[in-house]
């Protein structure tokens, strides 16, 4: 049907969304909003983020929230090309496979999240992740045929699934009740931009450095971030604010 009609289905579910969000989604007030509001508490700025990133607990985790989004993006913004140019698959199969991702993600949100917190608790999990990750993306680098890719897909899936529903449930944890909101968007704001980064460090890498590249690279960097965030999840204590 073209290169426009991607475009189209998704300008059209994002209007759904908004649509969606008018209707259904109820106003919250939570207690002490409206201190929150006069004091800017929840609206976002340079200074809110760079006030954020200094505190105690809540700084290094969205340092490790933006590196782990920062990786992962690599790997999303660039399979695209990855899949086409390095692999010879089809816009179709691309999508397919993509698709697959989010399914798999879809999965482990929603019917894997609440028995996994149980069983392991939120800071292990969330370290899990960040080293299931870092083998997933040296095993995306070096996949070569589409069995593998399907296979190495499955952990790199649960672990972007668990971390990025378990990160923000910590994140609302170390902040009063009405600072909830904002934080979330500052902590959104992070992955955001790192779809901005992310397409042009890969493409780079691809580029410069092989088909690889993109894939070691982005593990180098979550291996690099692991020690601080092992000790950072696991001797958290309880914050004055929780």
């Amino acid at each position: 049907w073209g290169y426009a009609w991607p475009a189209y289905a998704a300008a059209f579910l994002n209007f759904l969304s908004l649509f969606s969000v008018f209707i259904w989604l109820p106003e919250t007030s939570p207690r002490g909003a409206e201190r929150a509001a006069a004091a800017g508490g929840n609206a976002f700025s340079w200074r809110a983020l760079t006030t954020a990133l200094r505190r105690p607990l809540v700084g290094p985790v969205l340092q490790v929230r933006f590196v782990f989004a920062l990786s992962f993006s690599t790997f999303a913004t660039v399979f695209a090309i990855y899949a086409e140019f390095g692999l010879g698959y089809s816009a179709q199969t691309t999508a397919y496979l993509l698709a697959y991702v989010g399914g798999l993600m879809v999965v482990v949100q929603s019917l894997l999240i609440a028995p996994l917190t149980v069983r392991f608790g939120e800071k292990r999990l969330l370290l899990y992740s960040i080293f299931l990750m870092t083998l997933s993306l040296i095993g995306w680098a070096f996949s070569r045929n589409l069995i593998l890719l399907g296979l190495v897909l499955i952990p790199l899936a649960l672990a972007g699934g668990v971390f990025n529903t378990v990160i923000n449930s910590l994140l609302s944890k170390l902040v009063p009740e009405y600072e909830v909101g904002g934080m979330l968007g500052i902590s959104a704001s992070l992955e955001s931009s790192t779809r901005i980064i992310a397409p042009s460090i890969g493409g780079y890498l691809m580029q410069n450095f092989g088909l690889s590249a993109p894939g070691v690279v982005s593990a180098a960097i979550l291996l690099a971030v692991l020690p601080s965030a092992w000790r950072l999840f696991r001797e958290r204590k309880r914050s004055p604010e929780e």
